[in-house]
């Protein structure tokens, strides 16, 4: 081990092919890791091969409880955090148990668990007040958007696929959010107008969930380079969103959303939009249903006087 702790790795732990916790005695295994650097560990990154309850967690050291600020479940093949990457291992679940089990880790930065069987209730997190990122995506965690509404760090919020609930202006106060990933969670309720205020914001994902509100709301979010606001109840013109230059993928299939489409011409680096289901859509059908029968108008008539 002295090489490792010599290239740095002293503060970090990636265990890939062994049992991190044994499912059975729910006590932590292998030893090794958790007196190696009493205290020191800061990064316990789990393998695709790792496998127990977080249960056990909870009887480790006050040591590592107050220095573990990373714990992440590296997905077999990913090589790089992907915030909109879905992971489905409905077959083999690797990691199991509540999310109590980490309510002292009061160090954690970083909780990233997707896809894994994690449950519980977000609220056992409430406390964790350092937290800059929390990927909960594809799991069965259930939990009130409010319980989150004190950790003021949080710079990445993905709860896609969960059971989470709650009201919008919960995370209105949360000024560092960069991404926040909501989309699909059905009993998200709230006006957008709440998220004005989060100019960080790069990428706002409330695609089919409850939230309504005028999409003009949104334009002071100039750093936003992904908006899926599909199947929600966002009305608004297009004109409402000239200001964010900097959008790359525009959803907002089957909203209210209505305007002309070459408004969004300004919008240079644009290159992925869905405007199906929505005014828009059915402002360019009608307009192409009138154009066309004006045109067998004119063959029509056309015909008939040269046959004259």
């Amino acid at each position: 081990l002295e090489p490792l702790r010599q290239a740095g790795f002293e503060r970090t732990w990636i265990v890939t092919g062994i049992p991190l916790l044994a499912e059975e005695s729910a006590t932590l295994l292998p030893n090794l890791v958790w007196s190696l650097s009493a205290g020191q560990i800061t990064k316990l990154e789990l393998g695709s091969k790792a496998r127990g309850v977080l249960g056990a967690m909870e009887s480790c050291s006050s040591e590592l409880s107050a220095g573990l600020q990373e714990l992440t479940y590296r997905h077999l093949g990913l090589d790089e955090y992907d915030p909109l990457s879905l992971f489905d291992h409905s077959e083999d679940y690797p990691l199991l148990g509540s999310l109590h089990a980490l309510a002292r880790f009061t160090a954690l930065r970083y909780l990233l668990l997707s896809g894994t069987k994690i449950e519980g209730s977000i609220a056992s997190l409430s406390n964790l007040f350092e937290l800059r990122a929390l990927d909960l995506r594809n799991t069965r965690v259930t939990g009130d958007l409010k319980s989150l509404s004190g950790i003021t760090r949080l710079e990445r919020l993905i709860l896609k696929g969960s059971l989470v609930q709650g009201a919008l202006h919960s995370l209105g106060d949360l000024d560092p959010l960069r991404e926040l990933v909501l989309g699909g969670l059905s009993e998200v309720t709230g006006d957008v107008v709440v998220l004005s205020s989060l100019t960080a914001l790069t990428l706002l994902d409330l695609a089919s969930t409850k939230a309504e509100g005028e999409i003009s709301s949104l334009q002071l979010l100039v750093r936003l380079k992904e908006l899926f606001l599909a199947g929600t109840k966002v009305s608004g013109n297009l004109d409402g969103l000239v200001c964010l230059t900097e959008l790359v993928k525009l959803d907002l299939g089957d909203t209210e959303v209505g305007g002309a489409r070459s408004t969004l011409g300004e919008l240079a680096h644009l290159h992925e939009v869905n405007l199906e289901g929505t005014p828009v859509a059915a402002a360019e059908e009608q307009a192409a249903a009138a154009e066309a029968a004006a045109v067998a108008l004119d063959d029509l008539f056309g015909t008939s006087d040269a046959e004259e």
